[in-house]
């Protein structure tokens, strides 16, 4: 297995291990930010540190050459989202911690 393959399939598993419930304590701007977008999008979090980790590891497989589609379905694949969830986190993840991946999103 590939690690770009590998860092996707941990960062979808850390955030779907890590929803419904909490916030985190000392969070960044940038924390602040994702976590707040998941709650507009009606996405709870238990493990916010978790969930940050797994945004980050979702913009590590953005560069490292995934499709926001690979990325996506491997949300869904957790059986924890729904397309639009999944849709709404990667675009939380990239808008927080990746702007420079925002191109491929094509928004």
């Amino acid at each position: 297995m590939s690690t770009r393959i590998t860092i996707l399939i941990a960062g979808a598993a850390a955030i779907g291990a890590a929803v419904i419930g909490g916030g985190i304590a000392n969070a960044s701007a940038q924390d602040d930010q994702f976590l707040q977008m998941l709650s507009q999008d009606g996405i709870d979090v238990t493990n916010a540190a978790d969930v940050i980790k797994g945004a980050h590891e979702l913009c590590d497989s953005l560069a490292e050459g995934a499709t926001p589609g690979q990325i996506t379905q491997d949300l869904v694949g957790t059986g924890k989202f729904n397309q639009t969830d999944a849709n709404n986190i990667l675009q939380a993840s990239v808008t927080s911690y990746c702007s420079n991946q925002q191109s491929k999103l094509g928004t």
